[in-house]
């Protein structure tokens, strides 16, 4: 047999042993295996539960009834980057940073009395975005179905405003306080695979911040001036449905 031919034979079974082994991986889940790992880049959206808990106190004789809108129905959308890894066992470890924006919550409303005249007080929060990093930790149920738990810290900045509608009424200043929220972040996530390089999402997160206040003056139309302090303890539970790509040691 001569020299070439020798060496044709020798690529050929090279070539064979090779296509074998990656046919043997391909069915065990070796490298069709989606490993969740990798940098990820994620879009979502869906509902945010909010609830403001408001309540009134008062320096001076003044009543109140209950607020409006204590409780209200918000959406939101967020964009994260994250990075994670898969170990042999199937445990699953990471973390990623994201920006959450939503649409602006409703005032709460009240009516305060003092000397049998009534003042409508409104309170306004506004905090349309927060930035937040996580720490991810979980399991993999399935080859192509991942369940884990996050918790992390976030930021928001808050200006929460004082008005009235009453005709004749005033709000002395200060109208609105300027707070840093710091966020505290805890939940529960499933990620499906639908291809080796994109992720269906679905998570459920829970958030709450410090208690809010501010010192409201208020002059009613009987002339009469007197100081009431609205207080909030605002915490928000997130629904959120989204779509990852993944960039990971399998395939990118």
């Amino acid at each position: 047999m001569s020299r070439s031919i020798k060496k044709a034979f020798l690529a050929l079974s090279l070539l064979t042993s090779c296509a074998s082994g990656f046919a043997l991986d391909s069915l065990s889940g070796g490298l069709a295996r989606y490993n969740f790992s990798g940098i990820s880049i994620g879009v979502g959206a869906g509902y945010n539960g909010l609830s403001l808990s408001p309540t009134l106190s008062n320096s001076v004789s003044a009543t109140n009834t209950s607020f409006t809108n204590g409780s209200q129905s918000l959406l939101s959308a967020y964009l994260d980057l994250g990075y994670s890894v898969t170990t042999p066992s199937r445990w699953f470890f990471g973390g990623d940073f994201n920006i959450n924006l939503t649409n602006s919550a409703q005032q709460t409303s009240t009516a305060v009395t003092k000397s049998a005249v009534d003042t409508q007080l409104s309170v306004k929060n506004s905090n349309n975005y927060t930035f937040a990093a996580d720490a991810l930790g979980g399991y993999m149920l399935a080859d192509d179905i991942l369940l884990y738990l996050r918790v992390g810290l976030g930021y928001s900045a808050n200006d929460m405003t004082a008005s009235t509608s009453t005709t004749g009424a005033s709000i002395n200043a200060p109208a609105t306080d300027n707070e840093s929220l710091i966020l505290i972040r805890a939940g529960l996530g499933l990620k499906y695979t639908v291809t080796q390089n994109f992720n269906v999402t679905f998570s459920y997160i829970h958030t709450m911040t410090q208690n809010l206040s501010q010192a409201i003056s208020i002059t009613d139309t009987g002339a009469a001036t007197y100081s009431v302090t609205a207080r909030q303890n605002p915490s928000w539970n997130a629904l959120m449905i989204g779509l990852e790509m993944q960039c990971s040691s399998v395939a990118c």
